[in-house]
């Protein structure tokens, strides 16, 4: 659902500077990834080559556990800047990248869930606030999802994806 669907108000840098970010962090990421390979509509274009292209560029710059996480988001990014292809850990890693080279966004984090298989980011999140309860991270706090090419109020999480509960990635808390 589109943001200006959930805002009551036209969003603006003034307005909610971090839902402004995410909007803009979503659009950056739809223009680096153009197919994911785990999407219906993606795949039926591409007549499945979506799903190889994402498994053969992670085939080819395969994950090491001993790298730091931090460093892993980076490469995700850059392989998708190379492959323009990529499913939610890519294009959260594309947003991630892009929010973290903008002045005043902080806190960010990389988050996914728990129960469940989706990367996304966060930004604005108090600090001190559980991380299983979205409704308690604040009235600042944004989800940069560039997979469900959304950005929405935190507290709106569980809107999108029912039953599921946030765990970060980066930082590890």
């Amino acid at each position: 659902m589109p943001t200006a669907e959930l805002a009551s108000t036209e969003v603006s840098p003034v307005s909610s500077p971090f839902l402004y970010a995410a909007e803009q962090a979503v659009a950056h990421a739809q223009s680096v990834i153009w197919m994911a390979g785990n999407k219906g509509p993606d795949l039926a274009a591409s007549a499945g080559g979506s799903a190889v292209c994402v498994v053969s560029s992670r085939l080819i710059t395969p994950d090491d556990k001993a790298t730091p996480r931090l460093d892993r988001i980076h490469r995700w990014a850059a392989r998708a800047a190379t492959t323009h292809c990529g499913n939610c850990a890519e294009y959260a890693a594309v947003a991630f990248v892009f929010l973290e080279k903008q002045p005043a966004i902080s806190p960010l984090e990389l988050m996914q869930f728990l129960n469940g298989d989706h990367m996304y980011v966060v930004v604005g999140r108090a600090a001190g606030t559980a991380v299983a309860n979205p409704a308690a991270w604040g009235r600042l706090a944004v989800v940069c999802d560039p997979w469900k090419n959304a950005s929405y109020p935190a507290a709106d999480l569980g809107r999108f994806w029912p039953g599921k509960i946030p765990k970060p990635y980066y930082p590890v808390v």
